[in-house]
């Protein structure tokens, strides 16, 4: 009733009025001569000795106040219906121009100051105000990724790779989001090359980052890049390279030992056989990710090399054979005979 009743401030009087009809004891005599600001004096023992608890009037004393009659037609509001009548309204959503705009600065900001927390706030913040099945990290990443493409350090680019986990852990990246995602921009990646030689280089470490926070499974790599089979420039071999070194450089050996194994990834697929697997894991120094591979490759090497030699040898026995027959139908000289090989096989340790 207090609060309703517009109260003020009065300056107290140099000496009382004559209180007019019955007198309150005790705090309620302040109230009635206007001795200050009323609401700062129905505080501790004031607003106990007026009942009620905590300052408030009797339904009986609240409606033969003078002046006063009783609040919103008789009833007093209290319990749910006061918590829905003092609810604030319901927070508009925005249009996709508002979003935009929005993540616009979103972007801005945390390239500016790059302060993760902060901008998991603003974006726990925004959920709330997006239709239903709004891409928002999807929007956020096609903003960030190419505007730090051609960016002269590696900084900016840096902040954008924590985006993928970030996104992800405030489940603003959907499933399969994230796949699609990176697929779009690696379709003509070839392309970024002209302007961003290092283009492939930088998407690399990006996936890899995404991998590392749990954004992303390793699995990914393992079709990602067939449509660069065919390509001199950025070879897939050379992404899958960059992308599991990026990985070791991220986690521990036995970390990602394990990860390779739970994936089940068919590396020489991946990179279009097993000759292009152990080259690029010889030359990445990531052998300990395909020991049997490796292995099993050296083998059939091996054994390739010495059935090429022995059938080198017998092509070699062959022409000698036939150059023998030859000299002994035409009664050649056996110095000229021996003179032949020497001057026109192979030298060697078979010769």
């Amino acid at each position: 009733d207090l609060r309703r009743g517009g109260w003020r401030q009065r300056l107290a009087e140099p000496t009382p009025r004559p209180v007019a009809g019955q007198q309150r004891a005790g705090g309620g005599g302040r109230i009635m001569q206007g001795s200050g600001d009323v609401r700062k004096e129905m505080s501790g023992d004031a607003r106990r000795d007026m009942g009620g608890g905590g300052g408030r009037f009797s339904g009986r004393e609240s409606s033969s106040a003078p002046g006063r009659g009783p609040p919103l037609g008789g009833r007093r509001i209290t319990g749910g219906a006061a918590a829905a009548a003092a609810a604030p309204p319901p927070v508009p959503k925005l249009t996709a121009d508002e979003l935009d705009k929005k993540l616009d600065l979103e972007v801005q900001e945390y390239l500016s100051v790059g302060k993760v927390d902060e901008l998991k706030l603003s974006l726990d913040a925004l959920k709330k105000r997006v239709e239903a099945g709004t891409e928002v990290g999807k929007l956020l990443l096609g903003k960030a990724v190419p505007k730090v493409l051609e960016a002269r350090s590696d900084e900016p680019r840096t902040k954008v790779a924590k985006l993928f986990g970030v996104l992800t852990k405030l489940d603003l990246l959907k499933k399969g989001e994230l796949p699609a995602f990176f697929d779009e921009n690696l379709e003509f990646i070839e392309d970024d090359l002209c302007e961003v030689p290092k283009a492939g280089s930088i998407m690399a470490n990006y996936i890899a980052q995404a991998i590392a926070d749990g954004a992303l499974q390793l699995a990914y790599i393992e079709k990602a890049f067939g449509h660069l089979a065919e390509s001199e420039a950025l070879p897939r071999a050379k992404m899958v390279g960059e992308v599991l070194t990026g990985l070791a450089s991220r986690m521990s050996t036995d970390a990602l030992s394990t990860m390779y194994a739970a994936a089940s990834l068919n590396l020489s697929q991946a990179v279009g056989g097993p000759e292009a697997a152990v080259s690029m894991l010889e030359d990445s120094e990531l052998n300990f990710l395909e020991p049997k591979l490796i292995e099993s490759y050296r083998a059939d090497m091996a054994a390739t090399a010495e059935r090429e030699l022995a059938e080198a040898r017998a092509a070699q026995l062959e022409a000698i054979g036939a150059r023998v027959r030859e000299a002994i139908a035409a009664d050649e000289s056996c110095t000229a005979l021996v003179k032949w090989p020497q001057t026109t096989l192979a030298t060697g340790p078979q010769l």
